[in-house]
């Protein structure tokens, strides 16, 4: 299933016929980490993907279809954000199941963005979208702050400080993501990406991922993604589609 995924990512490259003049999207897909740059004052951008994902064993497959992050600038450094997903889970034998996870609603705000650092908060709660059996309604939130590092070369150093809460979620938990990026080329950039989660009472979990970026047009970027657990049985891959307008 991955290599087909790649086979697409790559039919979309080699499709690309459209002139840079210089890259004016910034987004926070694919990689975990998120940017701390608000998308400018009055404009929509649109973040979506279609993930693959198993956890633990091969009945533990599940596909989004797609995650989807909608951000809308108020003024130059506060945006608003909406997070919905729907999950398809196929099932042996049977139709499968589709349903949507957990609604994100949340913010980003940027404290400093100047040319080398950029500082950035976010805040997202979590709606319940369906509950489970047995489940109480409840909520969760969570927080990070976000940092990145540019020294005008190729190279950018990206991370992520956090914290998780809330009983929809489970058991609190600090995060922390870390994303080295470097431009290929004006169209093309790769990065490599860390991350992981400490939860209360339980083992940490870390996790590894590595993907590209290609820039169709300066508001329209294309993204592949893959990933694994380093001390825990999960594997990913993704691909992607980002557009901003104005």
């Amino acid at each position: 299933m991955k290599k087909h995924l790649f086979k697409v990512f790559s039919l979309f490259l080699a499709c690309s016929t459209f002139g840079l003049q210089a890259q004016t999207i910034y987004t926070d897909r694919p990689d975990q980490t998120e940017g701390p740059r608000a998308v400018p004052q009055g404009s929509f951008q649109l973040e979506s993907g279609i993930l693959w994902e198993q956890r633990g064993t091969q009945d533990q497959e599940s596909w989004a279809l797609p995650n989807t992050l909608f951000r809308v600038g108020l003024n130059r450094w506060l945006e608003l954000r909406l997070v919905p997903e729907l999950r398809y889970s196929p099932t042996a034998g049977r139709a499968g199941d589709f349903r949507f996870s957990d609604l994100q609603v949340g913010a980003k705000a940027t404290f400093l963005n100047r040319e080398k650092i950029k500082i950035g908060l976010l805040e997202h709660l979590f709606v319940p979208t369906r509950l489970r059996r047995g489940q109480q309604r409840a909520l969760a939130m969570s927080h990070r702050l976000a940092v990145s590092h540019s020294g005008g070369g190729p190279w950018s150093l990206s991370y992520n400080l956090g914290y998780q809460h809330g009983a929809l979620l489970g058991p609190d938990a600090f995060l922390y993501t870390m994303s080295a990026g470097y431009g290929l080329s004006e169209k093309l950039g790769l990065f490599l990406e860390g991350y992981g989660q400490a939860p209360r009472g339980e083992m940490a979990r870390f996790s590894a991922d590595a993907g590209l970026t290609y820039l169709l047009h300066p508001r329209l970027q294309l993204d592949y993604l893959f990933g694994f657990g380093l001390n825990h049985p999960m594997q990913f891959s993704s691909i992607g589609i980002s557009w901003r307008t104005p």
